[in-house]
């Protein structure tokens, strides 16, 4: 009973045989391409700069399940904070009628409270928005992983070489990390998106309150204070791009050698850019703070891409989840390994109904075939060598420096060294 059971189990399904049969084909990288000259609607034209589908490949039951939870937090967390501003704004405006009521300042201090509430609730909505295109963008990514890891030896493993069981292990806490900063990403985007709507909120704010003539003197002012610091790492760029093209440049060269023209005058300007260059540092410190912090909110609901630099990884362990759970599911779900598994059952299957014939034998020896096609198969998908049993092989300490003893004779440097007529007679000058 065991064996018949073992004959009819199907490794290989539609979606492996395919991706064997675009790797055999040599048309593996031009499967999921977006279809040129569209003309469908917008929402077939989003949905293919987003997601394009391939036939060769289909999402695991756990990676879907957590996505469609991810999905579902979004949509509560979402009514939920709408529900929370609702409820919040209208406890408010009568604690400020009662506080205001013998004050002139009542109705401009609705009128900033009904605004509050206007982009509070777009704030929500734009981030909301954004959770779910990271969401799509994040099926498109994992899937390109999963197609990486098929080919290469080591996949998107870290730096940091992690033992198989660790591996397993980070794999359990993966669809619980993606469910959870996903709802953090969209919190945190709340609060940005809301951040990046403030000078328009504080725009249309003064032009409910003051007038128009106030308000533009009032950006005057501003812009004419700031206008200076400004302005000066602007000019220092360029002269420093027109100097470094037009005057240091040696156009007798190609662009691949570095030269510099005048070394005297480079040297003057080095000192002469000194002061101004502090501005300028001023402002890409400044920007450095920016764009890290834009980097951050943007990639921070995805754990299939880290902000950690190369050996501190493992700190990010929302990261190692996703690389533990892509490490399990490439050593149990590779096409390749599927369907060569499911070759040996076939032919399991024909030797016991006996439809094996003589003729269809190979003529050499079978064992030295199968290593054969083994070593074809590891070479082309190497990702399956760290798992073979045969593949681990104990170390063997070599000798240290410190057993190896040479004995020198003494050298006398003057016969080593020809004079200066000699080198210059050689042929490397």
């Amino acid at each position: 009973m065991c064996k018949e059971e073992a004959t009819t189990i199907t490794l290989a399904g539609k979606t492996e045989r395919a991706h064997v049969n675009l790797l055999f084909s040599n048309q593996l990288h031009q499967a999921g391409k977006r279809p040129p000259n569209q003309n469908g609607t917008w929402y077939n034209l989003l949905k293919n700069w987003i997601y394009v589908a391939r036939p060769d490949f289909k999402f695991s039951t756990q990676f879907l399940s957590s996505f469609v939870v991810s999905c579902i937090f979004v949509y509560q967390v979402t009514v939920v904070l709408l529900m929370l501003i609702t409820v919040i704004i209208s406890l408010l405006k009568p604690f400020l009628k009662a506080m205001l009521e013998r004050n002139t300042g009542l109705d401009e201090a609705l009128v900033a409270l009904q605004l509050f509430q206007d982009y509070s609730i777009a704030s929500v909505l734009l981030a909301c928005l954004f959770a779910i295109m990271q969401l799509g963008f994040f099926l498109r990514s994992h899937r390109n992983d999963v197609l990486k890891t098929y080919r290469t030896k080591r996949g998107l493993l870290p730096d940091e070489i992690l033992h198989p069981k660790i591996l397993v292990g980070k794999s359990l806490s993966f669809c619980g990390h993606q469910t959870a900063f996903t709802a953090i990403g969209l919190l945190v985007n709340v609060l940005s998106v809301f951040f990046l709507l403030l000078p328009i909120f504080v725009f249309h704010l003064l032009s409910k309150i003051r007038t128009a003539d106030e308000n533009s003197s009032r950006i005057l002012n501003v812009i004419v204070d700031i206008l200076p610091l400004i302005v000066t790492p602007i000019f220092t760029s360029i002269a420093v791009i027109l100097l470094s093209h037009f005057v240091f440049k040696d156009h007798s060269y190609p662009d691949m050698s570095i030269t510099v023209n005048n070394r005297r005058l480079f040297g003057i300007m080095s000192y002469f850019f000194f002061f101004f260059n502090i501005f300028v540092g001023l402002w890409s410190g400044l920007l450095r703070v920016v764009k890290g912090a834009v980097i951050v909110l943007v990639f921070l609901p995805r754990v299939d891409r880290t902000i950690m630099m190369r050996g501190y990884r493992r700190f990010d362990k929302a990261y190692m989840a996703y690389i533990g759970f892509l490490s399990v599911l490439v050593a149990f779900k590779h096409p390749v390994m599927l369907c060569f598994c499911q070759l040996l059952l076939e032919g399991v299957r024909r030797r016991e109904a006996g439809q094996t014939t003589i003729a269809s034998r190979p003529r050499v020896s079978g064992k030295a075939l199968n290593r054969w096609f083994l070593v074809v198969l590891l070479m082309h998908n190497p990702s399956l060598v760290r798992h073979r049993k045969q593949g681990v092989r104990p170390r063997v300490q070599l000798p240290s420096t410190s057993d190896v003893k040479v004995e020198v004779s003494p050298i006398d440097l003057e016969d080593t060294f020809p004079p200066a007529e000699r080198l210059k007679s050689l042929d490397v000058y």
